[in-house]
């Protein structure tokens, strides 16, 4: 199983107050996951990979070469049969009835966005006792010029995330 440890590579720009919202690096390890997974049980990617409940995008995409993909939309109308199931966990309680017990859970992020909290409650005055105040002022220069945050980019808060069912 392929998962991320330590930092991100800043490449990925969450950090970054020009890029608003973004699929974070999870969903193309996941998809590089389920290729191999597909390409080890039937030889090519016709593997049966079933998707929604607010996780469709970008797997949409990413799931376009599978054959036997299938979008089920915010519920699925019957039970589940797919190797794998995508779902946003928002939805997860409308699909997990569909499961039953036959899957494993794994849970990812989806989209993450850029701290926006202290740029949106930015006044001159707060940010006159930001410049004044030397550890507000470090962490400000910190965020507009290094695009370091407190958070690391692996404990991102501002993340909707997805689950990944497999097949037991």
């Amino acid at each position: 199983a392929l998962r991320l440890d330590g930092d991100l590579h800043q490449s990925w720009h969450v950090n970054e107050f020009l890029v608003y919202a973004q699929g974070t690096p999870d969903v193309a390890l996941v998809t590089r996951e389920i290729e191999e997974m597909s390409r080890r049980l039937t030889g090519d990617l016709s593997m049966k990979v079933a998707y929604g409940g607010k996780a469709e995008w970008p797997f949409v995409w990413y799931f376009r070469e599978f054959e036997n993909s299938q979008f089920f939309g915010e519920k699925p109308g019957s039970p589940l049969d797919a190797e794998v199931v995508i779902v946003g966990t928002a939805n997860e309680a409308a699909v997990k009835p569909m499961l039953g017990n036959k899957y494993y859970r794994r849970e990812y992020r989806l989209i993450w966005w850029p701290q926006q909290d202290w740029y949106n409650t930015m006044t001159l005055k707060k940010l006159w006792g930001d410049l004044l105040d030397k550890d507000a002022r470090r962490r400000f220069w910190d965020v507009v010029y290094w695009r370091k945050h407190e958070a690391s980019l692996t404990a991102w808060p501002y993340a909707e995330k997805f689950a990944m069912y497999v097949r037991r």
